[in-house]
């Protein structure tokens, strides 16, 4: 016969493992639970726009860090030999990723599609152009915070599609030509800009509502640049350029009805890379600019800080490489603006790619080299700094610190051929398309990961 004290040890023994077990249990679903909330989260209540929203400021540190899984997302229908209807063609443009899971792409036979979980959701056609074939997005798209997608095609028109595929509107606003220029859409509050420009010298720019119906529409004599830029009163902020070196370019800002605030001119200089603004609730801030000036045949890569308010050049810095993006965020110690610019330069030999940090004075904080070519602009996070860069053959991820330090490197070598400007999900993921498959490649971590302490 057992003991009471034998007993009493056994109950407890077994006591103390079927409460392990609970809390096991317990965790798991908690944990699970978790992950399913953090996979279904929307971006922050603001609409989507291409280098971290309205102020193209490449700011992505509402949604933490960067770092180094890769996930590979391709359909599952694709294994299927047999299938009936053909999946469409790898994407065109960016993706934009609307949650951890879904995402919106353009594909370059001419379908907007939603995307999600190794599954197309749904395609939807845009239309077909005289030749035939249909219009694809003619640039980088944008969604809004009810999971409306919009992209602007190259038929000169604006299309979007609601989140089950339906289309809401196609607005025709251009009349596109051989030699066509088309800006990325910015979408507002409640309202969008696009820009156009049909032989690279004249330019159109134009704000829409949401729905479609055009409010204003403005013409110039110059040809707006790839990116436009708006504060958070909607006042928007445009390059207009020559596009010929030598040339005087020209900045504006421009209240929301479309009337001017200020107009600034460019003596001899290009503008190149526009605008990423830093700009607070009050209307304070710096809009950062990035050109070419020559004078007297001498050619000059600057970097330009105008006054958000008036226009007033705050300062100007001497490069010694053609930036490829420009980004604003603030530093590692404290809240003080950071400002990265990422550029290369290519002489005899391999190309190489010069990252500075700046303060909000000019003040040069820090700089690193690689011997690659960066593409598109550095995206900053909570604590550390992404940027997309390829040498030769290799394309990779590369990720530092906020001071200047080199992290890692995240090799895509081996993935399909992508469209190398990431989309940014709310986990702060980087979301590449496949451009001649349907599919996507991650790089990032699960949302569960974040969760573990190892």
């Amino acid at each position: 016969m057992l003991s009471f004290p034998t007993v009493m040890l056994f109950i407890r023994s077994n006591f103390d493992q079927t409460c392990t077990d609970i809390c096991r249990v317990f965790f798991c679903i908690l944990l699970f639970s978790m992950m399913l909330q953090s996979c279904s989260k929307q971006k922050p209540l603001e609409n989507y726009n291409f280098y971290g929203g309205t102020a193209r400021a490449s700011n992505y540190e509402l949604s933490g860090s960067f770092s180094a899984m890769i996930m590979t997302d391709v359909p599952k229908e694709a294994a299927k030999k047999n299938t009936t209807e053909p999946l469409p063609n790898g994407a065109v443009v960016p993706p934009i990723a609307v949650t951890f899971n879904h995402n919106y792409l353009a594909s370059s036979d001419g379908y907007a599609l939603r995307y999600a979980n190794n599954k197309l959701e749904w395609k939807s056609p845009l239309d077909t152009l005289p030749s035939g074939k249909r219009a694809v997005a003619a640039s980088f798209p944008a969604a809004d915070v009810n999971d409306n997608y919009y992209l602007l095609a190259n038929d000169g028109a604006a299309y979007s599609f609601d989140k089950t595929g339906k289309r809401r509107f196609k607005q025709a606003l251009f009349a596109p030509s051989m030699q066509s220029l088309f800006s990325d859409l910015l979408l507002l509050k409640s309202s969008i800009i696009t820009a156009f420009s049909a032989n690279g010298t004249n330019g159109t720019l134009v704000k829409s509502d949401v729905e479609g119906k055009v409010e204003w529409r403005k013409e110039y004599t110059l040809a707006p640049t790839r990116t436009i830029a708006a504060d958070e009163q909607e006042n928007i902020f445009v390059a207009l350029s020559n596009n010929e070196s030598g040339k005087s370019d020209s900045v504006l800002s421009l209240a929301p009805n479309g009337s001017v605030r200020w107009v600034v001119q460019l003596a001899e200089t290009r503008i190149t890379k526009s605008p990423a603004l830093s700009v607070e609730a009050s209307g304070a801030g710096m809009v950062l600019l990035a050109g070419i000036r020559e004078r007297k045949g001498e050619r000059t890569d600057i970097l330009l800080a105008l006054d958000a308010q008036t226009g007033k050049m705050l300062w100007e810095k001497t490069l010694t490489f053609a930036p490829q993006g420009m980004s604003i965020g603030s530093q590692a110690s404290g809240n003080q603006p950071l400002i990265v610019v990422a550029g290369y330069r290519v002489g005899v030999g391999e190309p190489l790619t010069l990252v500075y940090g700046f303060d909000q004075s000019g003040k040069e904080l820090w700089r690193l080299s690689y011997d690659l070519a960066v593409i598109g602009a550095p995206m900053i996070g909570v604590e550390n700094i992404a940027f997309v860069g390829t040498k030769g053959d290799a394309v990779g991820v590369y990720i530092m610190r906020k001071d200047g330090v080199f992290q890692q490197v995240i090799s895509l070598s081996d993935a399909p051929l992508l469209c190398l400007v990431p989309g940014v999900d709310v986990q702060n993921n980087l979301v590449f398309a496949m451009t001649e498959q349907l599919g996507l490649i991650k790089v990032g971590s699960l949302p569960a990961q974040r969760l573990l302490p190892y």
